[in-house]
């Protein structure tokens, strides 16, 4: 005779989130902040992704490795201080001038 099989336990529900509509969080924000009296900022204006104010920092950008053999490394690391540029301002000057010779919006 074979064992009869068992069955296998039900998975466990998952609780369904309250789904709420961006009037309400706007109600419920607005409640918050007259019962707290702390007064929020308005929200900076948002910069197209493309245009990145100097000194920011790495906010709105996207890292990009490359490998050099030494002497190549070596000779950037020299031209950067020639010209008394970081290396990453020489970086984004070499796309540039490589979208422009491929035709394309100097963007970097």
């Amino acid at each position: 005779m074979s064992k009869p099989k068992e069955k296998a336990a039900p998975a466990p529900r998952k609780r369904a989130r309250k789904q709420t509509s961006a009037r309400e969080s706007v109600e419920v924000k607005a409640a918050l902040q007259s019962k707290s009296g702390i007064k929020r900022k308005a929200a900076a204006p948002m910069l197209p992704e493309t245009m990145v104010i100097p000194g920011r920092g790495r906010e709105g950008l996207k890292g990009v490795v490359i490998y050099l053999n030494e002497a190549a490394k070596s000779q950037l690391s020299k031209l950067a201080i020639d010209e008394r540029k970081t290396v990453q301002e020489l970086g984004v000057e070499a796309i540039n001038l490589l979208f422009r010779s491929y035709r394309q919006k100097p963007i970097a």
